[in-house]
C-alpha cells in the first residue's frame, strides 16, 4: 500500500512538473507574439509619418531634400527590418535615432535640433529596439513648438538601483510638456491610461514592451522639466552581451 501511495506521489509530481513546463512555454509563446505585435503597431506608427513628411516636400518641390531623405529612410528601415526579436547595440540605435532627427532637421529647417550625452562605453550595451526612437519621435509630432527653436536632448549613464547594475536613460526637450491630465495618468496606471488624445499609441508600447521584457525590472517615469519641455526618464537592466528579447 505505501508503494502505491508512493507511485500516485511520483506520478503526481511529474504531472505537475509537467504543467508547468507547459504553463512556462505557452508564457513564453505569448510574450513572444505580444513583444512582435506591440512593435509591428510602433513600425507602422512611423511609415505613416514618414509618409506624411515626404508628401509635404513633394508639394514643395524640394526634390534635393528628398534625396537626401530617401537615404535617411533607406539607413532607417533597412534597421527596423533586422531581427527585432535581438536586443540593439545602444550604438546601432543611436545611429537610428539620428537618422529620424535628421529627417526632422530637413522637415523644420533651422527649427529643430537634436543632441545627444551618452558615453562611448556604453556603445556595446543592449536595449529593445526603437526603445529611444518611440520618444523622439513623440516629441516632435507632439510637444515642439512651432515657430521657435526645438532641441531634444538624450542622456545615457551607467547607474545601479538596489545593486543592481543598469543603465539610466533620460529624453528632455523644450516644448509643450505633457499636460496635468497626462502626468496624472502616467502615474495612477500608465499601461491602460487612454493617450489617444495627447500623445498616440507609441509611448504605451513601450511602457508594455518594458514590462513585459524586464519582468517589471525595469522604471519609467514622465514629468515636465522646471525650465519647460518634457522629460523622460528610463532605467533597465544592464545586459553587456546580446540577447533574445524573450528571455529577458
Amino acid at each position: 500500500e505505501t508503494a502505491m501511495i508512493s507511485v500516485s506521489i511520483n506520478n503526481l509530481l511529474d504531472k505537475i512538473q509537467l504543467l508547468h513546463a507547459q504553463v512556462y512555454e505557452a508564457e513564453l509563446n505569448q510574450r513572444s507574439i505580444q513583444c512582435q505585435y506591440l512593435q509591428i503597431r510602433l513600425k507602422n506608427h512611423f511609415y505613416l509619418n514618414c509618409l506624411s513628411i515626404i508628401h509635404a516636400m513633394a508639394r514643395l518641390n524640394h526634390t534635393d531634400l528628398i534625396q537626401e531623405l530617401s537615404m535617411c529612410l533607406v539607413k532607417y528601415l533597412r534597421f527596423v527590418q533586422e531581427d527585432t526579436d535581438k536586443l540593439v547595440r545602444i550604438e546601432k540605435e543611436l545611429e537610428h535615432v539620428k537618422n529620424y532627427a535628421r529627417i526632422q532637421e530637413l522637415r523644420f529647417p533651422g527649427l529643430f535640433e537634436y543632441q545627444e550625452q551618452v558615453s562611448a562605453e556604453l556603445y556595446d550595451a543592449h536595449i529593445p529596439p526603437l526603445m529611444l526612437q518611440t520618444f523622439i519621435e513623440n516629441s516632435v509630432e507632439h510637444g515642439m513648438k512651432r515657430g521657435q527653436k526645438n532641441w531634444i536632448h538624450i542622456q545615457a549613464f551607467y547607474q545601479e538601483q538596489a545593486s543592481v547594475p543598469g543603465i539610466a536613460f533620460s529624453i528632455q526637450d523644450n516644448g509643450k510638456g505633457f499636460s496635468e491630465e497626462d502626468l496624472e495618468g502616467f502615474a495612477k496606471d500608465p499601461e491602460t491610461f487612454d493617450l489617444s488624445k495627447s500623445h498616440g499609441i507609441g509611448i504605451r508600447n513601450i511602457i508594455s514592451r518594458l514590462k513585459l521584457l524586464y519582468n517589471g525590472k525595469a522604471s519609467i517615469q514622465f514629468s515636465n522639466a522646471p525650465e519647460g519641455g518634457a522629460k523622460i526618464e528610463i532605467w533597465i537592466p544592464f545586459l553587456d552581451m546580446e540577447g533574445d528579447m524573450e528571455h529577458v
